[in-house]
């Protein structure tokens, strides 16, 4: 009879199936998928290994080549990672240099990647998604500031221009890290985020959001490896905070209602705040643009695949909230 790791392994594949992205063995136990209410115990590197050499029960359903692992006739998901992570290079190196600058921004305290860029699987026309984390009571000013700062660079994406442009679609304050909307999904979301900016607020972000561990096996194992990583100079910190004394005061206040105030009135008008169906939210602590997220369209594949699989203690995912 098949166990719990056996069973995770199995459930993880199978939502990467969804992605059309296989797995190597280390990506496997990185992203492992928990079963509703299981214990908080964290497999090791090995013995995913072990069980993914020696099952039976994996043996009939998945198959492996070149290193990646995935669901038995998905043999052409392999040949598809290789080109697009190829792809990805390119990419990353152009975000790197983009998020380099911001990084010089006022009140920008972490700039992590994610959406397909965060696992090195793009498409020619995909963007860049990142998550910027603010300074406390800044969140307005801080996205005022990095929305005009990537116009004027033009590498913002808007209106038809999309590809390898810096999609600005979630911000969160210091103030508050633990952030809303939680499901399977938006918790392999957080956990894949790449940081390129300000590790340590990326630590402290991890902290806060306890609650990926009731999805995941493994909800801190990304920080083990980041080959992208910024490294924070002096030069960097004293301009940053040379600018932040500008606004250190009332003054900056008043500009952070003033903004606030503009930009939800905008947002709150436009005909996607509230389209069926995506995740928009908009306070002091979390702005979050995904009006058209397909998170909905994953977790039911999952849930079917899940259950076809026998899989039923995986099954029946909820979403994070979105809009009815």
């Amino acid at each position: 009879m098949e166990n719990s790791l056996e069973k995770r392994i199995l459930a993880t594949l199978i939502w990467h199936d969804g992605l059309n992205f296989p797995l190597t063995a280390f990506e496997i136990w990185q992203y492992l998928i928990k079963e509703k209410g299981a214990r908080g115990d964290i497999p090791s590197l090995r013995a995913v290994e072990k069980t993914l050499q020696k099952s039976v029960f994996l043996r009939s359903k998945i198959s492996s080549r070149r290193g990646f692992y995935f669901l038995k006739n998905r043999e052409g998901l392999v040949e598809s990672r290789i080109f697009q992570n190829k792809l990805s290079i390119k990419k990353w190196r152009r975000l790197r240099e983009i998020i380099k600058l911001l990084s010089f921004i006022p009140y920008v305290r972490m700039i992590g990647v994610t959406g397909s860029m965060s696992f090195s699987h793009p498409r020619k026309e995909s963007d860049l998604d990142v998550l910027i984390i603010t300074a406390r009571n800044r969140i307005w000013l801080t996205r005022f500031l990095v929305t005009l700062v990537t116009h004027l660079l033009g590498v913002r994406r808007h209106q038809q221009k999309t590809r390898s442009r810096i999609c600005l679609n979630h911000y969160v304050s210091e103030e508050r890290l633990k952030v809303a909307g939680k499901s399977l999904y938006t918790a392999l979301e957080y956990l894949k985020m790449v940081p390129v900016f300000g590790k340590e607020t990326y630590n402290k972000f991890i902290k806060e959001n306890k609650w990926l561990a009731d999805f995941l096996a493994n909800p801190r194992t990304f920080q083990i490896q980041n080959k992208w990583l910024l490294k924070e100079s002096k030069f960097q910190k004293i301009s940053q905070k040379f600018f932040e004394i500008c606004f250190d005061n009332p003054v900056g206040d008043l500009v952070e209602k003033f903004l606030g105030k503009a930009q939800e009135k905008r947002i709150k008008r436009d005909s996607l705040y509230r389209k069926p169906g995506g995740r928009v939210r908009v306070s002091r602590f979390q702005l979050e643009f995904h009006p058209d997220s397909p998170e909905k369209g994953i977790l039911e594949e999952f849930n079917k695949k899940a259950v076809s699989f026998n899989l039923n203690e995986f099954a029946n995912q909820k979403n994070s909230g979105l809009l009815k």
